[in-house]
């Protein structure tokens, strides 16, 4: 009797198939990483207004009947000055510009505002913007004077104990924009505990804080740093007893929030622990207005944010830190109160600008403090330019 036969056998991959799969799928992995480097090129603040300026231009290009995806010049030509005419400024005009540079270039496509007919509508919105007198809006100042007023108002109307969280968080914001060296809204935002460190290495001069600034948007690919001395003022408003202060909550309620996590607390647990730690520091707060940045006041882990969020408890967020955008959002609230309007996340850079060119500091050491790479890029924050042709005696 004959066996039966045995079934075919399956035939083996083709090796050429198998490298094509393995080679298909390490490149998706390599072209992920393209785009998570390409991404931290630009400010998530940037990137975020790009991305809502390009959706715009994609909804108006639809409306239209345009192509977006790649765009021609005259497309973009038309949507410019379509916007321009219905009242849109130069300087918004110019950031949807920028977004659709960047959309195009990311995807390889021709970049169409880099034709010289955009570059001519843009500078024709930009004269008649000055032939009908309208001026760029730009950030009021906060000059020292208020910021001490802004953080006055916070402390005295702070009665509860969430109210003095907040209080003792937004002061912290203000004095850090300001005295911090009138750093941006993001380097702010990114401090961490250990980006803080005094410096007393010089027995000729006071201890500094040596403040570690890392991916500004004139520094992204660098780190750099500031130092600042102890106030000399009010204690309320020196940047060491604002961040101590506020480093003194941070640290209470993350303790607290560490040790109920590891006994497995739920949620309403943990809340209630840091809550009661919180609560306790507070009830022990000396005079705000004595310093109480003597000895080891930089505390908690060093890889923590420095500012956060406050969740719905009043505590601070154990996990996150604060958005650039509710830096801002914390000057204008706090100004608003103190009795100050127009005031907005740039308005400290402003101020200390235009308060040390007042005391006639020279240039180089105010960009040293202020990060400014260029003199015409310092000299837009100076509110008061103008105002000092008054100071000249012509002689007649």
């Amino acid at each position: 009797m004959t066996s039966p036969a045995s079934p075919p056998a399956s035939p083996a991959p083709e090796p050429h198939l198998h490298l094509a799969t393995e080679s298909t799928a390490t490149a998706a992995a390599q072209d992920a990483l393209v785009a998570k480097y390409r991404a931290a090129a630009r400010a998530d603040n940037t990137l975020r207004a790009y991305n809502t300026a390009w959706h715009r231009f994609e909804n108006w290009c639809a409306a239209n009947s345009y192509n977006a995806s790649p765009a021609e010049p005259v497309t973009v030509l038309r949507y410019l000055a379509e916007a321009a005419d219905a009242g849109t400024v130069a300087n918004t005009l110019g950031v949807w510009r920028a977004a659709i540079a960047h959309r195009h270039l990311t995807l390889g496509w021709p970049d169409p505002t880099a034709d010289a007919s955009v570059r001519e509508v843009m500078a024709g919105v930009r004269d008649s913007e000055s032939e009908a007198g309208i001026e760029e809006k730009r950030a009021t100042e906060a000059t020292a004077e208020m910021i001490r007023s802004m953080a006055l108002t916070a402390h005295e109307s702070a009665e509860t104990w969430k109210q003095q969280v907040a209080a003792r968080r937004d002061i912290a914001v203000m004095v850090a924009l300001y005295a911090g060296g009138g750093r941006r809204r993001s380097e702010i935002a990114k401090l961490t505990v250990e980006d803080l460190t005094v410096v007393d290495d010089d027995p000729d001069h006071s201890p500094l804080l040596s403040i570690r600034l890392r991916g500004g948007k004139t520094h992204r690919g660098s780190i750099e740093y500031v130092y600042r001395p102890r106030g000399t003022g009010d204690p309320l408003v020196c940047l060491w007893c604002a961040l101590a202060r506020w480093l003194a909550v941070v640290e209470a309620s993350d303790r607290a929030v560490a040790r109920a996590r590891t006994h497995g607390a739920g949620s309403r647990a943990v809340t209630s622990a840091a809550s009661s730690a919180v609560q306790k520091l507070l009830a022990t707060e000396t005079d705000p207005h004595v310093h109480c940045c003597e000895g080891d006041w930089i505390r908690g882990n060093p890889k923590a944010p420095v500012l956060r969020p406050l969740d719905h408890t009043g505590l601070p967020d154990p996990d996150r830190g604060l958005a650039g955008q509710s830096v801002g959002s914390v000057m204008e609230k706090r100004a608003a109160a103190a009795g100050f309007d127009d005031i907005t996340g740039h308005s400290a850079r402003a101020g200390l600008v235009g308060d040390l060119r007042a005391k006639k500091v020279p240039f180089e050491d105010i960009m040293a403090l202020t990060g400014h790479k260029t003199l015409s890029s310092l000299l837009r924050y100076d509110r008061r330019a103008q105002r000092r042709s008054g100071e000249i005696d012509t002689g007649l």
